[in-house]
This record gives structure tokens, sequence and C-alpha cells, in this order.
């Protein structure tokens, strides 16, 4: 290869180093934030809308006479179903902050193998 080449090639594999250099720090702060934040609402709205509809049928059917066993049967559904939704928001939580490390792996490496690339341009210039 001719000098021109390899100072062409250089520039453009610094230019995608830059590039993945700024892909891989948007992965990082995705990887960041994947699992900062769920919303209030999507962890409590299904067990409050499943406690209701326990409650109704319960209440329907009335298996107590009393009012009793059916605020301990609400109160333990809506435990049950909170937990239950807690788990599956954690699940996917790890879920996506996992895909977003696979990504940022794959960054890494491509970023790796360009670095020694240029770094093989780099030597073959010097000895030219």
């Amino acid at each position: 290869m001719g000098k021109e080449e390899l100072l062409r090639e250089k520039e453009d594999i610094t230019k995608d180093i830059l590039k993945l250099r700024g892909d891989l720090k948007i992965a990082n702060d995705a990887v960041a934030n994947a699992g900062n934040s769920v919303a209030f609402y999507k962890v409590v709205t299904p067990p409050i809308i499943i406690t209701i509809l326990v409650g109704l049928l319960v209440s329907k059917i009335n298996f107590f006479g009393e009012n009793n066993g059916l605020v301990g049967i609400i109160f333990f559904v809506f435990a049950i179903s909170l937990f239950i939704t807690s788990k599956l928001s954690q699940k996917k939580i790890k879920e996506n902050k996992e895909k977003y490390i696979g990504e940022r792996i794959a960054i890494q490496k491509l970023l790796v193998k360009k670095a020694k690339r240029l770094a093989e341009i780099e030597s073959k210039l010097i000895e030219n």
C-alpha cells in the first residue's frame, strides 16, 4: 500500500473510532439508566385492578358472612399481585439491561478492532 492510501485509511478509521466512541457513550448511558426508574402506575395499577375484580367476585359469591374475611382476602390478593408485578418489572429491567450491555460489548469489540488496525497503519507509516 502506498503512503497516501495508508493516510486515507488512517483518516477513515479515526472517523470510525470517533463515531464508535459516541455510540459507546450512548450505550453506557443506556446501561446506567436502564434500571433507575419504573413508573409507579405500571407497578401499582395491575394489582389494584386485580384486587377490585377479586373483591367484587368474592363479595358476589359471599364466602363470608362478615366483612372481616373480605378485607383479609382483598389485602392478601393485593399483596400477592403487587409482589408478582414487582418481580415482573424487575425481570423486564434485567432483560433490558442485558440487551444494552450486549450492545455495549459489541461496540467495544469493534472499537478495539479498529484501534488495532489504526496501530498497524501507524507502524507501517513510521516504517515508510
